[in-house]
């Protein structure tokens, strides 16, 4: 039987000091979209800045799902998408990325062999 919700790590009002966790449906990923299991993700101080209340380049609906950066394993496609393939790592970045879930929906990315390097 395949789950239907997930946990995520939520600011649950401005100003909370702590994370809540509260259970979501989990998504079908759309026309260009993936959906990854996540493995790793990031928050940042714009996070910070958008539980405080702080000027931020666009408003914030609470509670809200904090990130920035998230990598994992593909495990859906959208219609339309065929890369990367189910069960390759893929890191993404898009602003604000609900990254603190299990599962997250992403523009469609590159694989994880495809992505820059530096250095």
């Amino acid at each position: 039987m395949t789950p239907s919700t997930m946990t995520a790590a939520v600011v649950a009002r401005q100003g909370a000091a702590d994370f809540a966790l509260e259970t979501y449906p989990i998504p079908t990923p759309g026309p260009g979209q993936i959906l990854i299991r996540v493995e790793a993700s990031g928050v940042n101080f714009s996070d910070v800045k958008r539980r405080r209340g702080d000027a931020y380049p666009f408003p914030t609906a609470f509670p809200f799902v904090p990130g920035g950066e998230v990598a994992g394993i593909v495990v859906a496609h959208g219609p339309g998408v065929d890369a990367p393939p189910v069960g390759e790592r893929a890191p993404t970045r898009r602003p604000p990325c609900p990254c603190l879930m299990r599962l997250a929906l992403m523009p469609q990315a590159r694989s994880w062999s495809q992505a820059p390097r530096r250095g």
